[in-house]
């Protein structure tokens, strides 16, 4: 998602001890960092941060961004991708900030487009916001009316893009309340050929900038795969967000290996 600019995320790569879970193939991170996105549906936008990916050798190459945190599979093109997660409540301290969950095509290199669909766990100067959206960027975002398609924290998200030709299905359920959220198909000659899972920290509209990210504590991704393949059995890259600010080097959410069930993972924020 984006909410201003196309600013490129700065991508970082290192070599890790050994994790468990991982895909046993090692992935060769992309050659061009992601480009933050934000809800370009919206003021502010939300980014990716890479944290692990695939390993080689008892190592696991670690992918750094500014903007995402999750993970993101590669190598083919894919037609339809899906994953889950329980909305976070976040924890407000009376300023401005948010942080999206969502799952989507594309978007990795940067100029590419992006369709996605997700939430946002949000703070306001009147307090925590809740709400699913989707966005075909670089057209705007949507999102959606709470009397329509109302989500709260603790309630179980499942996500979807489908791809036919050029037609383009996005889908957001709340499954705990059985509402599914309309979306129109949509037309699009995106390639598809990322798949990913993500929190987002958004930028601004006003000025491209990285908005604050909210606390959202700790959110769980489950089911993820991409054409019916678990995601540890997609060529993976695993991504942590983090920044520098004044020189230093700060950790804005952790990404977990990828679970046992080969389709489920966490990040936990760190830093906003």
């Amino acid at each position: 998602m984006y909410r201003l600019g196309a600013t490129v995320a700065t991508m970082t790569v290192v070599a890790v001890a050994g994790f468990p879970g991982l895909a046993a193939t090692a992935s060769t991170p992309p050659s061009a960092p992601p480009a933050i996105r934000g809800l370009a549906h919206r003021a502010g936008g939300h980014g990716t941060a890479g944290t692990m990916v695939g390993r080689a050798g008892g190592a696991r190459a670690v992918v750094t961004t500014s903007n995402w945190a999750g993970y993101v599979a590669t190598g083919t093109a894919f037609t339809d991708v899906v994953g889950s997660w329980t909305e976070p409540a976040v924890t407000c301290t009376g300023k401005a900030q948010q942080a999206a969950f969502w799952v989507g095509f594309d978007g990795w290199l940067a100029l590419s487009p992006l369709e996605q669909v997700g939430s946002d766990s949000d703070c306001t100067k009147k307090g925590a916001s809740y709400y699913a959206w989707w966005q075909m960027y670089p057209a705007t975002y949507h999102t959606f009316p709470h009397k329509l398609c109302p989500v709260a924290p603790g309630d179980t998200l499942t996500a979807s893009v489908t791809k036919s030709g050029n037609d383009f299905t996005l889908r957001i359920t709340d499954t705990t309340r059985g509402v599914t959220c309309p979306i129109p198909t949509q037309t699009s000659s995106a390639p598809a050929t990322s798949a990913e899972w993500v929190v987002e920290d958004p930028s601004s509209n006003l000025t491209g900038s990285l908005l604050k990210l909210a606390d959202f504590g700790t959110v769980n991704f489950s089911g993820a795969s991409a054409d019916g393949t678990s995601l540890s059995s997609l060529t993976n890259d695993g991504i942590t967000m983090q920044t520098r600010r004044g020189g230093a080097v700060i950790l804005k959410a952790e990404t977990t290996p990828i679970f046992a069930d080969g389709a489920s993972f966490g990040v936990t924020w760190q830093h906003s």
